[in-house]
């Protein structure tokens, strides 16, 4: 089934609005891949805990924040034309939630927030 995004004029099919990625790092994940990977990572399957620490408290997470349940999580986000993805993992990695979306765009994004930390916290 085709990605369908809504715009002024029309819904459209926004599956190849995105030809290719490139040197920007994207990574082409389902849900399950995406959460494996964040729980690899802090768990420094990767890394060692110097490099983690860095990526934490660096700029590369929105994260260490403490969420609505009391909850703190890491989180990292991604989007394009017609879709948008975002994660969040526990420091220790023992909790991750991962949401992927069609869409993008103001309310999709105010929407994917508020989501993201409601699934996490019901984890």
């Amino acid at each position: 089934m085709a990605d369908m995004t809504t715009t002024a004029e029309a819904s459209r099919d926004a599956t190849d609005w995105h030809t290719a990625k490139g040197a920007d790092g994207a990574v082409v994940a389902d849900a399950e891949e995406t959460a494996r990977f964040m729980v690899a990572l802090m768990k420094e399957r990767f890394f060692g805990p110097m490099t983690l620490a860095r990526m934490k408290y660096g700029g590369f997470w929105t994260g260490g924040h403490t969420l609505g349940c009391g909850a703190d999580a890491y989180g990292h986000a991604g989007a394009g034309a017609g879709f948008k993805t975002e994660s969040l993992v526990s420091g220790d990695g023992q909790t991750v939630a991962v949401l992927l979306l069609n869409g993008h765009g103001d309310r999709t994004d105010a929407a994917a927030d508020k989501a993201i930390a409601e699934l996490f916290c019901s984890a």
